[in-house]
């Protein structure tokens, strides 16, 4: 039993290599549900290693070179794919088609940059200082998700469009969420360890955002959901330091 969290881990490494193949493949939106069901199992080894007392320094290790294939070279490789895709790469030559597309595991490297720093800063325990890798990749994978799946294809839905055909857009992007994974700002846990409001108010508060998203905006909603957090933990930062 005290092996079964690592076992999950390695499973989830197993799946972010087949996200990973789906998304070099053009399966956009089959590589984005398989990061989904990543990003299940990397809560559910955390939770079972402490449920079981099994924690360790190779669980630890594990976890962030999975974490590195699922939710960094997965949606990296689905940037790739699009970036290669992009119909206005004509517009640059043949020199940019070929090596432009690359930008998108700048993804990759600051996941690992943000994954190492995790790993041996101890401020990093109840809140986060970046964007965290999980939260990085779902926003990425929101891009596919919605363009495929979105019923009503709306405004967000006409803006996602129009970003993956732009090389331009989503090179910008990237490199925004990039800086994001390393940037000194204070993102709080996503983790409620209690039902007292005042600590957890950055958590009910991003709960509440969300399920307003969703009954407003609906299913494209879901490529805001990052945003938002984002939103919230600098607005909380800069209120503390009032």
């Amino acid at each position: 039993m005290k092996q079964l969290p690592n076992l999950i881990t390695l499973l989830n490494l197993f799946i972010g290599c087949m996200a990973v193949a789906a998304a070099f493949s053009g399966q956009s939106d089959r590589a984005a549900m398989l990061v989904i069901v990543c990003a299940v199992l990397d809560f559910l080894d955390g939770t079972l290693a402490r449920v079981l007392k099994a924690e360790s320094e190779l669980g630890k290790q594990l976890d962030s070179l999975a974490d590195l294939v699922s939710f960094g070279l997965a949606p990296a490789a689905i940037m790739y794919y699009y970036m290669r895709s992009s119909p206005d790469f004509p517009l640059f030559g043949a020199a940019a088609a070929i090596h432009l597309p690359a930008l998108a595991f700048l993804i990759t490297v600051f996941s690992a940059l943000r994954l190492a720093r995790f790993n041996t800063d101890p401020r990093q325990r109840s809140s986060f200082i970046g964007l965290p890798t999980p939260a990085n990749a779902l926003f990425f994978i929101s891009i596919p998700l919605t363009i495929s799946f979105s019923a009503q294809q709306g405004l967000i839905y006409g803006m996602l469009v129009d970003i993956t055909r732009s090389s331009l857009a989503m090179g910008a992007i990237i490199l925004v969420f990039s800086w994001l994974l390393v940037a000194p700002v204070r993102m709080f846990s996503l983790k409620i360890t209690s039902l007292k409001l005042k600590e957890n108010s950055m958590q009910y508060l991003f709960v509440l955002t969300v399920i307003l998203l969703f009954i407003f905006v609906g299913w494209e909603s879901i490529t805001l959901i990052i945003p938002v957090y984002i939103l919230i933990s600098v607005l909380s930062g800069l209120r503390s330091n009032l």
